[in-house]
This record gives structure tokens, sequence and C-alpha cells, in this order.
């Protein structure tokens, strides 16, 4: 992976997340990463609250996060979160939402680049504005993948030669398929592999997004859930991290109580 970038961070819950705008991103990412000649593909992984509570049950998840080049504070929460932490003495600019960095880079990159999405469910056809994408499900069971399902996988990569992939399998599948594979990224020529989740739903209208102003209430979660009533059992995490956040302000404060006596 890259080992040089010029991209604050603010590390909160052992995780450096991007401490900088979108509109930096974008540049650094299509001014830099993608005309550069490099070995390894920039890794872009997208955290959520969601995922900062499977961290603390899945420490194994935690090491995989840690593994990218750039960690995007994709939730709200993780911004009031780094506001009340303060973690490093900064708080994380903005929230940067995975879907809007996939806008981003597909509204500014010319159509002839080739772009593989690997994982999600019928995207046929798939085309986005002028882009052309080629899909491939890959596995009928993401948990069990099978080898004849990696060698064809294999195959497609390897013909392809994709400028950018983006994986669908959600978390922590997604992300862990990106570590597996970079050997096989990186062989193709790869410039940037990131994870999307649902991204391409919303892109393409299957998923309505919530409005401007709910996103800035950060409530976007809420309106997700109102659309997609099974997502009920997901949102409880929300009241988990809201719990660590707390535990780590209890921590901070009799840490500091301690230390000034």
């Amino acid at each position: 992976m890259n080992t040089v970038l010029q991209l604050p961070t603010a590390t909160f819950f052992q995780l450096p997340f991007l401490n900088t705008t979108q509109d930096v991103l974008i540049n650094f990412i299509i001014s830099e990463s993608l005309k550069k000649d490099h070995s390894d593909p920039l890794v872009i992984f997208t955290p959520n609250p969601e995922q900062v509570v499977l961290t603390q049950k899945q420490p194994s998840f935690l090491v995989t996060l840690q593994k990218a080049d750039v960690l995007l504070p994709d939730g709200q929460g993780i911004v009031w979160a780094s506001q009340w932490l303060k973690g490093n003495g900064e708080s994380i600019q903005e929230r940067i939402a995975g879907v809007d960095v996939v806008k981003a880079l597909l509204d500014q990159l010319p159509k002839t680049t080739r772009v593989l999405l690997v994982g999600g469910q019928n995207y046929h056809l798939l085309q986005y504005k002028e882009h052309q994408i080629r899909w491939e499900p890959t596995y009928q069971d993401v948990k069990n993948p099978q080898p004849e399902e990696e060698t064809q996988l294999q195959k497609i990569i390897q013909e392809f030669q994709p400028d950018l992939v983006f994986v669908a399998f959600g978390a922590p599948y997604q992300e862990e398929w990106v570590i597996a594979h970079l050997g096989l990224l990186k062989k193709s020529g790869l410039k940037l592999v990131m994870v999307v989740g649902g991204a391409f739903d919303v892109l393409l209208g299957k998923v309505p997004r919530a409005p401007l102003f709910i996103q800035h209430l950060g409530l976007e979660w809420l309106y997700r859930l109102i659309q997609q009533p099974w997502r009920w059992r997901r949102q409880l995490r929300l009241i988990e991290f809201i719990g660590l956040v707390g535990k780590q302000l209890l921590d901070s404060f009799f840490f500091t109580r301690v230390h000034t006596k």
C-alpha cells in the first residue's frame, strides 16, 4: 500500500480518520494517485459508527481497517465524537460520505476510465452518466467463496485491468476482501480500490438519498431506517457507539483528574 500520503488524519478509537475536506481528497486522488505510476493501489475504507462498534467486538476487523491508506469519516456520529473527544487535540473537519466520493470521482474522471464493481446485486448493464461500469457479482455467498469463483474473478481482473475497483459486499466482508486480494489488484496495475457498500443503490436511484437538510442534521441513518426498516438491528449499534464515546469521555476525565492532583 501507499506509504507516503500528504493527507492529515485525526485518530479516534485507534483509527486514523481522514481530517480534511472532500474537495481536497478528490483533488489528491485525481491529481496524485490516479496519475502516478506506483506499485500499490490507493485503498479507501469508509468506517462509520456501526463499524467502530464492530471493531470492539472483532479486533481482527480493527486490524483490517488500520491497513487502509484512507479512512473516510463516513457518519456524522464520527465527526461529533471527534468534537467531544478532541483526539490528538484536533477534531475532524467534516463528514465525508463514501457515496459522495464515488459520485465526485465518476463525475470528474474521463469516461475512458476502466471501472469495475465487485459485489452487490442486480447491476446488469450498469451505467452511471457517461461511465459504462463492469459489474461482477463474484460470489453466491461471500462468506463461503468457492475456488472456481476465485479463479473466474482473477481472470476477469487480469483481462479487464481496471483503473478503479469498487467493492460492495458490506462490512466487514468488503474490507476483508480488499486486503486479501491486494496482491491480485496490485498485479493488474490498479490505481484505486474503495469499499462502497450500497452506494450504487443510491447513485442509481434504487434507494432514495435523504434530503440535504436531513443529512446536515446528522439524521440520514433515521431516513434510511424508515426506507429500509429491516436495518433496525444494525441501528442498535448507534446506541452502543454513544456508550463507547461516553466511556472514553469518562476515562479521559478521571485520567486528567488523577494526573493534575
